[in-house]
């Protein structure tokens, strides 16, 4: 049974969405189309899309693969391979077959491929204007919706995202997918009891399906309720063998019962079993977190270095320029400036060198700029700090990248702390990334410096009882105890 708010919630979605973007719209096309002259390869790319809509990307990719191989212009099929990962050399090139296709498909294929570019890029004006000129022409196709919800999530508006997947399920009641979003969006907004609700119906529609057990044990997890959040993803592991990222989820589970070792086993097994490299690095880094959050930093330190070789040898120039920012935060962040400015620096050599795309490499210079402000207020330069912060905050400005200027103010907030100013520091970290532990810890250091000792213990209840992994939190979970 749907709870009463569940209920009360999705009735006033949906009439909100039924009034803004009503399904009845006569002379237009009810789906975005597929583009390709062979049904066999149409065949693989319908089975491979509902894999990657419930998050199977290693069987959805290889199912892309042969719709590939069967026709070698198929433009959607190169688009939805690029989406399933596998390394940053795949999704580069296998979006831009994509974009050299455009021109021989529809108008509604050819602007998801810009609104993936835009997001790729992370270009959230462009995306935004694709996914407008995507809804103008496809008012009525669900999966329009599920990408227009995903530009919104990724701008952090869930609410505005749990509209358009009520409006995907208003066209059709048994669109999975949906509902997977859904369940992380009431997360977002605290309706713990509705994710649940809406995770449960995930799972009753595709019960053969990994994504929807893995997906209730992340609920499961943020609970608390670690021994049910395991078993669910063994389950979703056990229900697809390709799906290793429940392992990493079992693994969150023993790092938060402290038991570091057998967090590292599951960490372990998701690297070896593992058949996309992305996912393969994203093991190295989680077991370098649970090492931070043990307190073993040299051991972290020495596992982000083999992320490094990994990436150096698979050729994936920007995990190895990401891996060399985590090696400078960590360095910066345990008091080894000179460490961190070295690897600091190797980075912008790599970005300097490198061939990469444009918006990328631009994205990269910001984020090296960035971290120099930060290892020079971590280390009290404050004066040199002052000057380089201000022509960093000026491009970050100009650029208008939501993720840089949130990460700009974090580090005028650390600024402004340091330099004994917590109320203009709180002005910063506000605009910071306000659901980022590690904000949240430096707004507590802030209200405790003004004596509002209430309010950083809130924050700092916030961050004990948080129960989702990252490198960030980790950075900061030690500093409490």
């Amino acid at each position: 049974m749907i709870s009463t708010n569940y209920a009360r919630l999705y009735a006033v979605l949906t009439l909100l969405f039924i009034f803004l973007f009503p399904t009845t719209n006569f002379g237009q096309n009810e789906e975005i189309p597929v583009t390709t002259e062979s049904q066999e390869a149409s065949s693989y790319f319908m089975e491979g899309r509902y894999k990657y809509e419930n998050i199977q990307y290693a069987s959805a990719a290889a199912l892309f693969d042969e719709a590939i191989l069967t026709d070698q212009n198929f433009a959607m099929a190169y688009l939805y391979r690029a989406r399933c990962g596998g390394g940053y050399n795949i999704v580069q090139k296998n979006m831009q077959k994509a974009e050299s296709l455009i021109d021989r498909v529809s108008d509604g294929e050819k602007y998801l491929i810009l609104f993936q570019k835009a997001l790729l890029e992370a270009d959230h004006i462009a995306q935004k204007e694709n996914a407008m000129k995507l809804m103008e022409l496809f008012p009525n196709d669900k999966r329009m919706h599920y990408n227009v919800g995903l530009y919104y999530d990724f701008i952090n508006d869930p609410a505005t995202a749990l509209m358009h997947y009520f409006k995907a399920l208003n066209i059709d009641e048994k669109y999975a997918a949906a509902y997977n979003k859904i369940g992380y969006d009431f997360i977002d907004l605290g309706f713990m009891q509705s994710a649940g609700e809406a995770f449960k119906k995930y799972i009753a529609l595709i019960p053969d399906s990994p994504n929807p057990y893995d997906s209730y044990a992340e609920l499961l997890l943020k609970l608390g309720k670690y021994q049910e959040s395991i078993e669910q993803y063994q389950l979703a592991n056990q229900k697809d063998r390709l799906f290793t990222q429940a392992l990493a989820g079992v693994g969150h589970n023993y790092v938060f019962l402290a038991d570091f070792e057998k967090a590292r086993e599951y960490y372990h097994r998701q690297h070896e079993e593992a058949t996309r490299t992305n996912e393969k690095l994203e093991a190295l880094l989680w077991i370098a977190v649970s090492y931070i959050h043990e307190g073993n930093v040299d051991e972290a330190l020495h596992t982000l270095k083999l992320r490094q070789t990994f990436a150096e040898n698979a050729g994936l120039l920007p995990d190895i320029i990401d891996t060399q920012n985590l090696l400078g935060i960590l360095s910066t962040e345990t008091g080894k400036y000179t460490d961190a400015e070295k690897y600091f620096n190797d980075s912008e050599k790599l970005i300097e060198k490198s061939d990469l795309e444009k918006p990328v490499k631009d994205s990269y210079i910001v984020q090296f700029h960035i971290n120099k402000c930060l290892l020079l207020v971590k280390s009290n330069k404050l004066e040199l700090a002052k000057h380089t912060m201000a022509i960093c905050d000026k491009n970050v400005v100009k650029r208008n990248n939501l993720a840089e200027i949130k990460r700009m103010n974090l580090v005028l907030g650390l600024f402004n702390l340091y330099s004994s100013k917590p109320k203009e520091a709180l002005n910063y970290f506000n605009n910071a990334d306000t659901e980022n532990p590690y904000t949240w810890y430096y707004i507590a250091e802030a209200y405790n410096k003004l004596g509002y000792t209430e309010n950083a213990e809130a924050f700092k209840d916030r961050i004990k009882y948080w129960n989702q992994n990252s490198f960030d939190f980790a950075l900061v979970r030690n500093k409490m105890e």
